[in-house]
């Protein structure tokens, strides 16, 4: 190391999400330091000063650091002075460490020019339809639907690199933050996933982590997890605790959106997330429950439904895209869900083989399903699917001797319309 000098070298600084890296090769000392957080025109974070003698630095001191204050940098420098003989130039090094942070921190983002942007690289989706990349997603529903076992299914997809008939999937590493559940629970449910996929688990699988802080507050923790992992996708289960049980507090709900978009993986570039959310109740519209900014600000947004008898191994569930920023909105998705003591199998399901789906179906599919019985007037398809005639003379007008043929009349002398895929006599 060198002696007495009064002036440091010069560091190199990296950072990712908030978290800034400074090495001094020359003097062997590396300093960490996160949580940055302007108060009264001051800037307080956390540091913490090591050798350069390991992989990680040996830890030598950690301490709240006021980049801003002549006083707190003094005492830091006189600090690691007294208490480490290390003949290293502290008060150079602090403040540099001071300055450099400062600089970086109050720049921000890089401002890009738009006409150069090579958007047509860029990965569109995780999971195609569901998992936008590098946005938030958000998958909503009553209780007991199956949406951690969904958010668990996709998650599986991902880190085994493993396709379906209903998804198609980029591998990723995954980091599953759980404010409900235990990592037992979750690891027996990802077991079972993995045996109806007939996958062995890998060795190195979906990262775990029980959270009981709100997700704004622990955001610091979990940019370091995304770091030692190189996490690629990060699960929230649930909304109401991650926003400390205030999902209808518009500050609560922004701070969790904002502390996601500053989550940064291992390359620099915005972390895709899954939101799981509960479904506000007595409302007139479905909707996540609490602050309107859970749609508002959700990327892409899908509601989920189940079917189930009392008893049954199976459970049906339905996904309905209700918002995108991106692209159209994609048709429901149905999928079956089998449980047995060894296995979770995953398969397509067919709206239409689901009764219960059936009024959450566009019109024109409704219309189609119900021919399926027999050949029906404009009047009664409108009476049986309580839906006005003209919504229904629309549907049957714009697919005219596509889906829908005409079959003759009926007693009353109406003209009746059937399904031209089925026998409809």
């Amino acid at each position: 190391m060198e002696s007495n000098s009064t002036q440091p070298s010069v560091p190199t600084v990296t950072e990712t999400g908030g978290i800034y890296s400074l090495l001094w090769k020359p003097e062997g000392i590396q300093i960490r330091v996160s949580g940055l957080e302007s108060k009264h025109h001051d800037v307080f974070s956390r540091v913490r000063l090591g050798l350069l003698n390991s992989a990680d630095g040996n830890h030598l001191h950690m301490a709240k650091l006021n980049l801003m204050s002549t006083q707190s940098k003094n005492s830091l420098a006189k600090h690691m002075a007294t208490e480490f003989d290390l003949d290293v130039p502290w008060a150079g090094i602090v403040e540099q460490c001071s300055s450099m942070v400062l600089n970086m921190h109050e720049k921000g983002e890089p401002i890009h020019n738009l006409s150069d942007v090579d958007w047509a690289t860029e990965l569109p989706y995780r999971v195609h339809p569901v998992l936008a990349e590098q946005r938030p997603n958000l998958i909503y529903g009553f209780g007991g639907l199956g949406k951690s076992m969904l958010a668990l299914y996709l998650a599986s997809l991902c880190e085994s690199a493993y396709s379906t008939s209903t998804f198609t999937v980029e591998p990723a590493r995954c980091l599953y933050l759980d404010w409900e559940e235990s990592k037992e629970e979750l690891s027996k449910r990802h077991s079972l996933i993995m045996a109806g996929l007939g996958l062995t688990p890998p060795a190195d699988t979906i990262k775990y982590r029980f959270c009981h802080l709100p997700l704004a507050g622990d955001v610091q923790a979990i940019q370091q997890a995304v770091l030692d992992h190189d996490i690629e996708l990060v699960i929230v289960d649930s909304a109401g605790p991650a926003t400390g049980g205030m999902p209808e507090d518009a500050g609560e709900t922004l701070k969790l959106f904002n502390a996601l978009r500053s989550v940064r993986t291992k390359e620099g570039k915005g972390m895709t997330s899954l939101i799981i959310a509960h479904t506000a109740k007595n409302a007139q519209i479905s909707s996540p429950f609490g602050s309107v900014f859970w749609t508002n600000i959700s990327r892409n947004t899908w509601e989920i439904k189940k079917s189930q008898g009392a008893g049954e191994d199976s459970l049906y569930i339905a996904l309905h895209h209700k918002k995108t920023n991106s692209s159209k909105l994609f048709s429901p998705i149905g999928l079956k869900f089998t449980f047995t003591d060894e296995s979770l199998l995953v398969s397509p399901a067919e709206m239409k083989d689901v009764p219960e789906f059936h009024n959450d179906l566009p019109i024109k599919d409704r219309v189609a399903i119900l021919l399926e019985t027999g050949a029906m007037s404009i009047r009664k398809l409108s009476e049986e699917l309580d839906v006005p005639q003209a919504s229904v003379r629309t549907v049957v007008s714009r697919l005219k001797d596509k889906k829908f043929v005409k079959t003759g009349k009926d007693e009353s002398g109406e003209q009746e319309w059937g399904n031209m895929y089925y026998d409809n006599t």
